[in-house]
């Protein structure tokens, strides 16, 4: 199977999964460069992760998105609505997730103390 390409609103995704390792990994590193070359004005970054190129904005990251929401939700609730967080689970298998989590644990002290009743569990 050969390589494909990925158009998304971010990132933009070159996938070599299903083709031979060496070629794609290969393949991806002359890309990185390529890319790296024709991109150096635009503020981006590029990440290598299990068969995929990914170009994706410096500022955005997972971290950045979970801490906006949490914000949004704390902000939209209040006592007497009885809405915001009941539960977070937090998922993740690569280094790419660990703003997600860093994000997700900082905001975990304001939720317990808007809401005396929630327990941190040991994992």
């Amino acid at each position: 199977m050969d390589p494909f390409s990925s158009r998304q609103p971010f990132p933009l995704v070159w996938s070599y999964f299903s083709c031979d390792p060496e070629w794609g990994s290969l393949q991806a590193s002359h890309l990185v460069l390529d890319l790296a070359s024709e991109l150096k004005s635009f503020d981006v970054r590029f990440v290598t992760l299990q068969g995929i190129v990914e170009v994706i904005p410096r500022k955005l990251n997972k971290g950045l998105i979970v801490k906006k929401v949490l914000r949004d939700i704390s902000c939209s609730s209040s006592p007497e609505k009885g809405s915001g967080i009941d539960f977070s689970l937090c998922l993740g298998d690569d280094i790419s997730d660990e703003k997600n989590f860093r994000a997700s644990f900082r905001s975990l002290p304001k939720w317990v103390m808007r809401n005396r009743s929630s327990r941190i569990l040991p994992s």
